[in-house]
């Protein structure tokens, strides 16, 4: 997630260690439109993570520096009610990666919506948790 706890929350898990290679994915932000919820531009997060300027660098040519800002126009693919399309096209994304195990740093409704089955069963996260999930195509 480009949202800025996500990335301290990166910075954090990973300090002083080899830092596996990050991707940040627009679709994984948090669902809500409050202004914690609500990302920053690229230009303002290489600012406050000049150490991850090649990442943001390399997701704003993927994915653009404006539209997954957006959350209150219904029609933009990042409002609340896009919740399952995004986690659907995410998942699609990341069906294809040729990595076997990925680590995701994300937000709770999000990943509620990533994890839950087709029952529609719902999940409990706490803060911080670390949970694996085993996705298979």
């Amino acid at each position: 997630s480009p949202l800025t706890r996500a990335l301290q929350t990166y910075l954090l898990v990973f300090n002083n260690q080899h830092h596996p290679p990050l991707i940040i994915h627009p679709d994984i932000q948090e669902v809500c439109t409050e202004p914690c919820d609500t990302g920053r531009s690229i230009n303002q997060l290489m600012i406050k993570f000049p150490n991850l300027c090649d990442q943001l660098n390399k997701m704003e040519k993927t994915f653009g520096d404006s539209e997954w800002l957006d959350k209150t126009n219904p029609e933009s693919s990042y409002s609340p009610k896009q919740i399952k399309q995004r986690a659907k096209r995410f998942l699609q994304w990341l069906n294809n990666r040729p990595e076997k195990h990925i680590f995701i740093i994300s937000h709770n409704l999000m990943l509620k919506e990533l994890i839950q089955d087709d029952s529609n069963q719902r999940f409990n996260l706490q803060n911080g948790e670390i949970r694996t999930v085993e996705y298979q195509c």
